[in-house]
Protein backbone atom coordinates (compact mmCIF):
# COMPACT_ATOMS: atom_id res chain seq x y z
CA UNK A 1 0.00 0.00 0.00
CA UNK A 2 1.58 3.15 -1.13
CA UNK A 3 2.23 6.30 0.70
CA UNK A 4 -0.26 8.43 0.18
CA UNK A 5 0.52 10.97 2.53
CA UNK A 6 4.59 11.66 1.55
CA UNK A 7 4.32 14.78 -0.16
CA UNK A 8 2.27 16.49 2.46
CA UNK A 9 3.24 18.40 6.20
CA UNK A 10 1.39 16.18 7.90
CA UNK A 11 2.48 16.16 11.82
CA UNK A 12 0.84 13.75 13.82
CA UNK A 13 0.48 13.41 17.18
CA UNK A 14 1.47 9.92 17.27
CA UNK A 15 3.65 7.52 15.01
CA UNK A 16 3.74 3.77 16.00
CA UNK A 17 6.10 2.06 14.41
CA UNK A 18 4.66 -2.17 13.82
CA UNK A 19 1.15 -3.39 12.71
CA UNK A 20 0.68 -6.09 14.86
CA UNK A 21 -1.91 -6.70 17.57
CA UNK A 22 -0.27 -4.05 20.29
CA UNK A 23 0.47 -1.81 17.90
CA UNK A 24 -3.31 -1.68 16.06
CA UNK A 25 -4.85 -1.93 19.39
CA UNK A 26 -3.10 1.44 20.38
CA UNK A 27 -4.12 2.56 17.56
CA UNK A 28 -7.43 2.17 18.17
CA UNK A 29 -6.96 3.42 21.54
CA UNK A 30 -5.10 7.01 20.93
CA UNK A 31 -7.47 7.05 17.68
CA UNK A 32 -10.72 7.21 19.68
CA UNK A 33 -9.15 9.97 21.98
CA UNK A 34 -9.31 12.08 18.90
CA UNK A 35 -5.13 12.29 18.83
CA UNK A 36 -3.80 11.83 15.01
CA UNK A 37 -2.66 8.65 14.23
CA UNK A 38 -0.07 7.14 11.87
CA UNK A 39 0.92 3.41 11.83
CA UNK A 40 3.60 2.11 9.54
CA UNK A 41 3.78 -1.42 8.99
CA UNK A 42 6.95 -2.85 7.05
CA UNK A 43 4.78 -5.78 5.73
CA UNK A 44 0.70 -6.72 5.88
CA UNK A 45 -0.63 -6.59 9.27
CA UNK A 46 -0.46 -9.55 11.54
CA UNK A 47 2.41 -10.56 9.29
CA UNK A 48 4.13 -11.39 12.14
CA UNK A 49 3.94 -12.60 15.87
CA UNK A 50 0.10 -11.67 15.89
CA UNK A 51 -0.80 -14.39 13.06
CA UNK A 52 1.39 -16.84 14.81
CA UNK A 53 -0.23 -17.92 18.25
CA UNK A 54 -2.16 -20.43 19.72
CA UNK A 55 -5.34 -18.15 18.33
CA UNK A 56 -6.44 -18.42 22.20
CA UNK A 57 -8.25 -15.46 24.67
CA UNK A 58 -7.38 -17.03 27.61
CA UNK A 59 -6.14 -16.34 31.22
CA UNK A 60 -3.05 -17.93 30.89
CA UNK A 61 -4.45 -21.49 33.09
CA UNK A 62 -0.03 -22.36 33.33
CA UNK A 63 0.94 -18.87 34.78
CA UNK A 64 -0.66 -19.84 38.10
CA UNK A 65 1.97 -22.26 38.95
CA UNK A 66 4.40 -19.41 38.31
CA UNK A 67 2.16 -17.50 41.00
CA UNK A 68 1.43 -14.67 38.36
CA UNK A 69 -2.47 -13.98 39.73
CA UNK A 70 -1.99 -10.60 39.00
CA UNK A 71 -1.51 -12.15 35.17
CA UNK A 72 -4.12 -14.24 35.23
CA UNK A 73 -6.86 -12.20 36.35
CA UNK A 74 -5.69 -9.95 34.29
CA UNK A 75 -6.03 -11.51 31.16
CA UNK A 76 -9.65 -13.08 32.42
CA UNK A 77 -11.01 -9.64 33.15
CA UNK A 78 -9.74 -9.11 29.39
CA UNK A 79 -11.21 -12.11 27.53
CA UNK A 80 -15.01 -10.86 28.94
CA UNK A 81 -14.41 -7.75 27.21
CA UNK A 82 -13.49 -9.37 24.28
CA UNK A 83 -16.72 -11.33 24.45
CA UNK A 84 -18.78 -8.64 24.77
CA UNK A 85 -16.79 -6.18 21.75
CA UNK A 86 -16.21 -9.34 19.68
CA UNK A 87 -18.72 -12.19 19.97
CA UNK A 88 -17.98 -13.12 16.44
CA UNK A 89 -14.20 -13.48 16.44
CA UNK A 90 -13.80 -14.69 20.10
CA UNK A 91 -15.77 -17.75 21.02
CA UNK A 92 -16.01 -20.04 24.13
CA UNK A 93 -13.85 -23.96 23.65
CA UNK A 94 -14.11 -26.40 26.12
CA UNK A 95 -10.60 -27.32 26.94
CA UNK A 96 -10.13 -31.09 28.14
CA UNK A 97 -7.40 -31.89 30.73
CA UNK A 98 -6.81 -35.49 31.06
CA UNK A 99 -5.42 -37.16 34.43
CA UNK A 100 -1.91 -38.35 34.67
CA UNK A 101 -0.80 -39.07 38.02
CA UNK A 102 2.91 -39.42 37.40
CA UNK A 103 2.64 -35.50 36.14
CA UNK A 104 0.67 -32.87 37.84
CA UNK A 105 -1.08 -34.82 41.53
CA UNK A 106 -5.02 -34.48 40.86
CA UNK A 107 -5.33 -32.31 43.93
CA UNK A 108 -2.75 -29.18 42.48
CA UNK A 109 -4.98 -29.39 39.20
CA UNK A 110 -8.40 -29.08 40.77
CA UNK A 111 -7.35 -26.26 43.41
CA UNK A 112 -5.34 -24.76 40.13
CA UNK A 113 -8.48 -25.16 37.83
CA UNK A 114 -10.98 -23.77 41.16
CA UNK A 115 -8.69 -20.61 41.07
CA UNK A 116 -8.74 -20.37 37.34
CA UNK A 117 -12.82 -20.41 37.59
CA UNK A 118 -13.12 -17.53 40.97
CA UNK A 119 -9.95 -15.60 40.19
CA UNK A 120 -12.38 -13.07 38.18
CA UNK A 121 -15.84 -13.67 39.43
CA UNK A 122 -17.36 -11.64 36.25
CA UNK A 123 -15.96 -14.54 34.12
CA UNK A 124 -18.91 -15.68 31.96
CA UNK A 125 -17.34 -18.78 30.87
CA UNK A 126 -18.82 -22.57 32.20
CA UNK A 127 -17.14 -23.36 35.16
CA UNK A 128 -15.01 -26.41 35.50
CA UNK A 129 -16.33 -29.78 36.13
CA UNK A 130 -14.66 -33.29 36.40
CA UNK A 131 -15.32 -35.75 33.54
CA UNK A 132 -14.23 -39.35 32.94
CA UNK A 133 -14.36 -41.98 29.99
CA UNK A 134 -17.68 -43.55 31.06
CA UNK A 135 -19.55 -40.16 30.97
CA UNK A 136 -18.30 -37.87 28.05
CA UNK A 137 -16.84 -38.93 24.34
CA UNK A 138 -13.74 -36.72 24.91
CA UNK A 139 -12.04 -39.63 25.84
CA UNK A 140 -12.63 -42.32 22.53
CA UNK A 141 -9.68 -40.97 20.63
CA UNK A 142 -7.30 -41.18 23.96
CA UNK A 143 -5.50 -44.25 25.05
CA UNK A 144 -7.07 -46.40 27.56
CA UNK A 145 -4.61 -45.48 30.35
CA UNK A 146 -6.14 -42.06 30.34
CA UNK A 147 -9.70 -42.33 31.91
CA UNK A 148 -10.40 -38.92 33.56
CA UNK A 149 -9.54 -35.43 33.84
CA UNK A 150 -10.97 -31.92 34.13
CA UNK A 151 -12.83 -29.70 31.26
CA UNK A 152 -12.42 -26.17 31.48
CA UNK A 153 -13.79 -23.43 29.03
CA UNK A 154 -11.36 -20.64 27.30
CA UNK A 155 -11.96 -18.46 24.03
CA UNK A 156 -10.79 -19.61 20.55
CA UNK A 157 -9.79 -16.54 18.22
CA UNK A 158 -7.86 -15.87 15.33
CA UNK A 159 -5.02 -13.18 16.36
CA UNK A 160 -5.21 -11.41 12.77
CA UNK A 161 -8.85 -10.66 12.51
CA UNK A 162 -8.30 -9.68 15.81
CA UNK A 163 -4.97 -7.27 14.55
CA UNK A 164 -7.26 -6.20 11.31
CA UNK A 165 -10.41 -5.38 13.31
CA UNK A 166 -8.33 -3.18 15.79
CA UNK A 167 -6.56 -0.88 13.04
CA UNK A 168 -10.15 -0.66 11.08
CA UNK A 169 -11.39 0.87 14.32
CA UNK A 170 -8.64 2.92 14.06
CA UNK A 171 -9.02 3.79 10.62
CA UNK A 172 -13.02 4.22 11.18
CA UNK A 173 -12.17 7.50 13.52
CA UNK A 174 -9.59 8.67 11.36
CA UNK A 175 -6.25 6.96 11.93
CA UNK A 176 -3.15 6.89 8.80
CA UNK A 177 -2.08 3.12 8.12
CA UNK A 178 0.62 2.42 6.63
CA UNK A 179 1.36 -0.98 5.38
CA UNK A 180 4.49 -2.15 3.05
CA UNK A 181 6.51 0.97 4.54
CA UNK A 182 9.38 0.24 6.20
CA UNK A 183 10.97 2.31 9.02
CA UNK A 184 14.52 3.68 8.00
CA UNK A 185 15.26 6.17 11.31
CA UNK A 186 13.88 8.83 13.35
CA UNK A 187 15.55 11.70 15.15
CA UNK A 188 14.60 14.86 16.55
CA UNK A 189 14.34 18.50 15.18
CA UNK A 190 12.21 21.35 17.14
CA UNK A 191 10.72 19.30 19.54
CA UNK A 192 9.43 16.65 16.37
CA UNK A 193 10.24 13.30 15.65
CA UNK A 194 11.42 13.40 12.08
CA UNK A 195 10.79 9.49 11.30
CA UNK A 196 12.37 8.26 8.04
CA UNK A 197 10.34 5.34 5.51
CA UNK A 198 10.23 3.96 2.44
CA UNK A 199 7.37 2.24 0.55
CA UNK A 200 7.69 0.21 -2.73
CA UNK A 201 7.74 4.07 -4.80
CA UNK A 202 9.66 6.60 -2.43
CA UNK A 203 11.35 7.24 0.52
CA UNK A 204 9.48 9.82 2.53
CA UNK A 205 9.84 11.83 5.93
CA UNK A 206 6.64 11.68 8.60
CA UNK A 207 6.84 14.12 11.44
CA UNK A 208 4.73 13.43 14.89
CA UNK A 209 4.91 14.68 18.45
CA UNK A 210 5.26 11.39 20.08
CA UNK A 211 6.72 7.86 19.10
CA UNK A 212 5.93 4.56 19.74
CA UNK A 213 7.87 1.18 18.88
CA UNK A 214 5.24 -1.94 18.63
CA UNK A 215 8.04 -3.78 16.65
CA UNK A 216 7.42 -6.89 18.60
CA UNK A 217 10.36 -8.84 18.02
CA UNK A 218 12.14 -6.35 16.03
CA UNK A 219 11.93 -3.43 18.90
CA UNK A 220 15.64 -3.92 19.63
CA UNK A 221 16.77 -2.90 15.67
CA UNK A 222 13.98 -0.38 15.73
CA UNK A 223 15.49 1.48 18.79
CA UNK A 224 18.81 1.45 17.69
CA UNK A 225 17.73 2.94 14.46
CA UNK A 226 16.33 6.12 16.61
CA UNK A 227 19.08 8.89 16.95
CA UNK A 228 20.48 9.99 18.94
CA UNK A 229 18.30 8.64 21.72
CA UNK A 230 17.24 5.38 21.05
CA UNK A 231 16.69 3.44 25.13
CA UNK A 232 18.93 0.84 25.33
CA UNK A 233 16.62 -1.97 25.71
CA UNK A 234 16.79 -6.18 26.23
CA UNK A 235 14.70 -8.62 25.52
CA UNK A 236 14.55 -12.11 25.33
CA UNK A 237 13.32 -13.84 21.34
CA UNK A 238 11.00 -16.87 22.25
CA UNK A 239 10.86 -18.96 19.05
CA UNK A 240 6.82 -20.73 19.31
CA UNK A 241 5.83 -23.28 16.59
CA UNK A 242 2.72 -25.24 15.83
CA UNK A 243 2.19 -27.96 13.21
CA UNK A 244 -1.20 -28.95 11.72
CA UNK A 245 -2.07 -32.66 11.18
CA UNK A 246 -5.03 -34.67 9.67
CA UNK A 247 -7.74 -34.48 12.56
CA UNK A 248 -6.74 -36.59 15.51
CA UNK A 249 -10.07 -36.63 16.90
CA UNK A 250 -14.35 -35.65 16.62
CA UNK A 251 -15.57 -32.88 18.18
CA UNK A 252 -15.50 -29.23 18.46
CA UNK A 253 -13.04 -29.15 21.85
CA UNK A 254 -9.32 -28.91 22.53
CA UNK A 255 -7.08 -30.66 24.69
CA UNK A 256 -4.13 -29.40 26.84
CA UNK A 257 -1.85 -31.95 27.50
CA UNK A 258 1.18 -31.96 29.96
CA UNK A 259 4.33 -33.17 29.24
CA UNK A 260 6.89 -34.63 30.93
CA UNK A 261 9.28 -31.56 30.70
CA UNK A 262 6.34 -29.72 32.59
CA UNK A 263 5.32 -27.95 29.95
CA UNK A 264 1.72 -27.67 28.28
CA UNK A 265 0.66 -28.08 24.25
CA UNK A 266 -2.70 -27.70 22.84
CA UNK A 267 -4.53 -29.79 20.44
CA UNK A 268 -6.88 -27.62 18.86
CA UNK A 269 -9.65 -27.81 15.99
CA UNK A 270 -8.61 -26.47 13.22
CA UNK A 271 -10.21 -25.58 9.51
CA UNK A 272 -11.00 -28.70 6.90
CA UNK A 273 -10.95 -31.31 9.42
CA UNK A 274 -7.26 -31.11 10.94
CA UNK A 275 -5.80 -30.50 14.12
CA UNK A 276 -3.78 -27.95 15.20
CA UNK A 277 -0.91 -28.56 17.73
CA UNK A 278 1.34 -26.33 19.99
CA UNK A 279 2.82 -24.42 20.98
CA UNK A 280 6.89 -24.95 21.55
CA UNK A 281 9.07 -22.77 23.67
CA UNK A 282 12.62 -22.22 22.69
CA UNK A 283 14.96 -19.62 22.67
CA UNK A 284 16.01 -18.19 19.03
CA UNK A 285 18.76 -16.03 17.88
CA UNK A 286 18.53 -16.33 14.25
CA UNK A 287 16.97 -14.42 11.03
CA UNK A 288 14.05 -12.76 12.15
CA UNK A 289 12.54 -12.77 8.83
CA UNK A 290 13.03 -16.52 7.75
CA UNK A 291 11.46 -17.64 11.25
CA UNK A 292 10.47 -21.72 10.75
CA UNK A 293 10.00 -24.88 12.72
CA UNK A 294 12.92 -27.14 13.06
CA UNK A 295 13.09 -30.80 13.08
CA UNK A 296 13.20 -31.24 16.62
CA UNK A 297 9.99 -29.23 17.18
CA UNK A 298 8.17 -31.02 15.07
CA UNK A 299 9.61 -34.14 16.47
CA UNK A 300 8.45 -32.68 20.21
CA UNK A 301 4.75 -31.88 19.15
CA UNK A 302 4.36 -35.66 17.38
CA UNK A 303 5.95 -37.28 20.35
CA UNK A 304 3.71 -35.83 22.97
CA UNK A 305 0.65 -36.60 20.56
CA UNK A 306 2.08 -40.34 20.56
CA UNK A 307 1.53 -40.01 24.50
CA UNK A 308 -2.19 -39.27 24.98
CA UNK A 309 -3.87 -40.25 21.24
CA UNK A 310 -4.61 -44.01 20.11
CA UNK A 311 -3.91 -42.99 16.80
CA UNK A 312 -0.11 -41.95 16.11
CA UNK A 313 1.32 -39.33 13.80
CA UNK A 314 4.84 -38.57 12.47
CA UNK A 315 6.65 -35.82 11.00
CA UNK A 316 5.53 -37.35 7.73
CA UNK A 317 1.76 -36.17 8.98
CA UNK A 318 2.40 -33.15 8.97
CA UNK A 319 0.45 -31.09 6.58
CA UNK A 320 1.70 -27.06 7.32
CA UNK A 321 3.00 -25.56 10.20
CA UNK A 322 3.51 -21.78 11.47
CA UNK A 323 6.02 -20.11 13.82
CA UNK A 324 6.59 -16.82 15.29
CA UNK A 325 8.72 -14.99 17.68
CA UNK A 326 7.48 -12.98 20.54
CA UNK A 327 9.87 -10.36 22.66
CA UNK A 328 9.71 -11.10 26.45
CA UNK A 329 10.84 -8.16 28.88
CA UNK A 330 13.61 -10.50 31.45
CA UNK A 331 16.90 -9.50 32.37
CA UNK A 332 17.12 -13.05 34.23
CA UNK A 333 18.34 -15.90 32.93
CA UNK A 334 15.62 -18.92 32.81
CA UNK A 335 14.21 -21.06 30.49
CA UNK A 336 11.97 -19.91 27.86
CA UNK A 337 8.52 -21.55 29.71
CA UNK A 338 9.03 -19.86 32.69
CA UNK A 339 9.56 -16.53 31.78
CA UNK A 340 6.77 -13.79 32.56
CA UNK A 341 4.47 -12.79 29.37
CA UNK A 342 3.66 -9.83 31.50
CA UNK A 343 3.81 -6.56 29.44
CA UNK A 344 5.91 -3.40 29.90
CA UNK A 345 5.30 -0.11 28.55
CA UNK A 346 8.44 1.78 28.68
CA UNK A 347 8.69 5.48 28.51
CA UNK A 348 11.50 8.14 27.61
CA UNK A 349 11.44 11.58 26.97
CA UNK A 350 13.42 13.88 25.16
CA UNK A 351 12.92 17.55 24.77
CA UNK A 352 9.29 17.09 25.61
CA UNK A 353 8.91 14.64 22.63
CA UNK A 354 7.82 11.21 23.60
CA UNK A 355 9.53 7.65 22.72
CA UNK A 356 7.50 4.46 23.97
CA UNK A 357 8.61 1.12 23.89
CA UNK A 358 6.04 -1.82 24.15
CA UNK A 359 7.30 -5.26 25.14
CA UNK A 360 6.05 -8.71 26.21
CA UNK A 361 2.66 -9.05 26.41
CA UNK A 362 -0.08 -11.69 24.83
CA UNK A 363 -3.19 -11.69 22.70
CA UNK A 364 -5.02 -11.33 25.17
CA UNK A 365 -4.11 -8.13 26.97
CA UNK A 366 -3.49 -6.36 23.75
CA UNK A 367 -6.34 -4.16 24.85
CA UNK A 368 -5.52 -3.46 27.73
CA UNK A 369 -1.08 -3.04 27.03
CA UNK A 370 -2.46 -0.07 24.46
CA UNK A 371 -4.77 1.45 26.56
CA UNK A 372 -1.59 2.18 29.54
CA UNK A 373 0.48 3.43 26.91
CA UNK A 374 -2.30 6.03 25.66
CA UNK A 375 -2.20 6.66 28.87
CA UNK A 376 1.00 7.48 29.63
CA UNK A 377 1.11 10.10 27.21
CA UNK A 378 -2.09 12.07 28.10
CA UNK A 379 0.53 14.54 30.05
CA UNK A 380 2.22 15.26 26.53
CA UNK A 381 -0.77 15.21 24.12
CA UNK A 382 -4.23 16.73 23.58
CA UNK A 383 -6.35 14.03 23.59
CA UNK A 384 -10.05 15.80 22.06
CA UNK A 385 -12.09 12.39 23.57
CA UNK A 386 -12.19 10.31 26.30
CA UNK A 387 -13.98 7.04 24.73
CA UNK A 388 -12.22 3.48 25.77
CA UNK A 389 -11.94 0.51 23.96
CA UNK A 390 -13.64 -0.90 26.35
CA UNK A 391 -16.91 0.11 25.89
CA UNK A 392 -16.74 -0.16 21.51
CA UNK A 393 -17.46 -2.80 19.51
CA UNK A 394 -14.93 -4.27 17.02
CA UNK A 395 -16.33 -3.77 13.71
CA UNK A 396 -18.93 -6.81 13.23
CA UNK A 397 -18.80 -7.21 17.04
CA UNK A 398 -22.37 -4.71 17.47
CA UNK A 399 -24.37 -8.49 17.49
CA UNK A 400 -24.57 -10.51 20.78
CA UNK A 401 -24.22 -14.66 20.44
CA UNK A 402 -28.05 -14.96 20.17
CA UNK A 403 -28.42 -12.55 17.60
CA UNK A 404 -25.51 -13.74 15.37
CA UNK A 405 -26.79 -17.56 15.67
CA UNK A 406 -30.17 -16.08 14.51
CA UNK A 407 -28.91 -14.19 11.71
CA UNK A 408 -26.89 -17.42 10.82
CA UNK A 409 -29.95 -19.25 10.34
CA UNK A 410 -31.74 -15.98 8.27
CA UNK A 411 -29.12 -16.32 6.07
CA UNK A 412 -28.83 -19.56 5.77
CA UNK A 413 -32.77 -19.78 4.33
CA UNK A 414 -32.52 -16.49 2.02
CA UNK A 415 -29.51 -17.64 0.59
CA UNK A 416 -29.87 -21.18 0.09
CA UNK A 417 -27.56 -21.38 -2.78
CA UNK A 418 -24.91 -20.83 -0.46
CA UNK A 419 -23.41 -23.90 1.66
CA UNK A 420 -24.75 -23.76 4.89
CA UNK A 421 -21.35 -24.10 6.62
CA UNK A 422 -20.21 -21.09 4.59
CA UNK A 423 -22.46 -18.71 5.36
CA UNK A 424 -21.69 -20.50 9.56
CA UNK A 425 -17.76 -19.39 8.69
CA UNK A 426 -18.59 -16.10 7.05
CA UNK A 427 -20.69 -15.40 11.05
CA UNK A 428 -17.64 -16.01 12.47
CA UNK A 429 -15.64 -14.15 10.86
CA UNK A 430 -17.23 -11.01 9.52
CA UNK A 431 -20.01 -10.65 12.18
CA UNK A 432 -22.80 -8.45 11.41
CA UNK A 433 -21.04 -7.11 8.70
CA UNK A 434 -22.22 -10.74 6.54
CA UNK A 435 -24.64 -7.99 5.35
CA UNK A 436 -22.26 -5.54 3.61
CA UNK A 437 -20.34 -8.85 2.47
CA UNK A 438 -23.58 -10.50 0.51
CA UNK A 439 -25.15 -6.84 -0.25
CA UNK A 440 -26.35 -7.31 -3.96
CA UNK A 441 -26.01 -11.22 -3.72
CA UNK A 442 -29.12 -12.97 -5.73
CA UNK A 443 -27.56 -16.06 -6.92
CA UNK A 444 -24.71 -17.97 -6.99
CA UNK A 445 -22.95 -16.67 -9.83
CA UNK A 446 -22.84 -13.41 -7.85
CA UNK A 447 -20.57 -14.96 -5.50
CA UNK A 448 -17.68 -15.25 -8.61
CA UNK A 449 -14.84 -17.94 -8.78
CA UNK A 450 -14.86 -20.49 -6.36
CA UNK A 451 -10.91 -21.02 -5.50
CA UNK A 452 -11.67 -23.80 -3.37
CA UNK A 453 -13.23 -24.35 0.20
CA UNK A 454 -16.28 -22.01 -0.57
CA UNK A 455 -13.51 -19.58 -0.89
CA UNK A 456 -15.64 -17.14 -3.53
CA UNK A 457 -13.97 -13.98 -5.36
CA UNK A 458 -16.95 -11.60 -3.50
CA UNK A 459 -14.97 -12.79 -0.15
CA UNK A 460 -11.32 -12.12 -1.73
CA UNK A 461 -12.47 -8.69 -2.91
CA UNK A 462 -14.01 -7.95 0.05
CA UNK A 463 -10.99 -8.65 2.35
CA UNK A 464 -8.81 -6.84 -0.35
CA UNK A 465 -11.27 -4.15 0.41
CA UNK A 466 -11.70 -4.01 3.87
CA UNK A 467 -9.73 -5.95 5.63
CA UNK A 468 -6.04 -5.06 4.56
CA UNK A 469 -5.29 -8.59 2.68
CA UNK A 470 -2.73 -7.72 0.12
CA UNK A 471 -2.01 -11.05 -0.77
CA UNK A 472 -2.68 -14.81 -0.98
CA UNK A 473 -0.87 -15.54 2.38
CA UNK A 474 -2.89 -12.76 4.22
CA UNK A 475 -5.97 -14.37 3.05
CA UNK A 476 -5.45 -18.15 3.28
CA UNK A 477 -3.00 -18.14 5.96
CA UNK A 478 -4.13 -15.10 8.47
CA UNK A 479 -7.88 -14.66 7.51
CA UNK A 480 -9.36 -18.03 6.95
CA UNK A 481 -7.29 -20.51 8.01
CA UNK A 482 -7.33 -22.30 4.68
CA UNK A 483 -3.61 -22.29 3.65
CA UNK A 484 -3.02 -26.13 4.84
CA UNK A 485 -6.18 -27.18 2.48
CA UNK A 486 -5.26 -25.66 -0.78
CA UNK A 487 -3.18 -27.03 -3.24
CA UNK A 488 -0.10 -25.03 -4.89
CA UNK A 489 -2.82 -25.28 -8.28
CA UNK A 490 -5.64 -23.35 -6.20
CA UNK A 491 -3.39 -20.76 -4.49
CA UNK A 492 -1.52 -19.75 -8.21
CA UNK A 493 -4.92 -19.24 -9.45
CA UNK A 494 -5.93 -16.89 -6.27
CA UNK A 495 -2.67 -15.31 -6.96
CA UNK A 496 -3.70 -14.55 -10.24
CA UNK A 497 -6.85 -13.40 -9.32
CA UNK A 498 -4.83 -10.86 -7.22
CA UNK A 499 -2.44 -9.85 -9.78
CA UNK A 500 -4.82 -9.43 -12.17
Amino acid sequence: MPSSISSTKTIFDLIIIGGGVNGCAIAADASLKGLNVCLIEKGSLASGTSSASSNLIHGGLRYLEQYDFKLVREALKEQVIWQQRAPHLVKPLPFILPYEKHLRPHWLLRIGLWIYDHLYLQKQLPKTKKVNRNNSEYFNKLKNNLNDGFCYYDCETQGAAITVANARLAKNHGATLLTQTTFKSATLENNLWQVQCSDAIDSFNLQAKALINAAGPWVESINQAIQPHGTDIHIQKIKGSHIIVPKCYDGNHAYILQNKDNRIVFALPYANNMTAIGTTDIIYQDDLDAIKINQNEKKYLCDLINQYFTKSISTDDIISSWSGVRALATHKKEDASSMSREHKVQLNVFQNAPLMTILGGKLTNSRLVAEEAINKLKAYLTFKNHLSTKNIALPGGDLTLGQLKALEKQLQQNYAFIDAHVIARWIRLYGSEIKDLLNGVKTKDNLGQDFGSGLYALEVDFLVNHFFAESAEDILFRLTRFKAAFSEEQIAKLKGYLDR
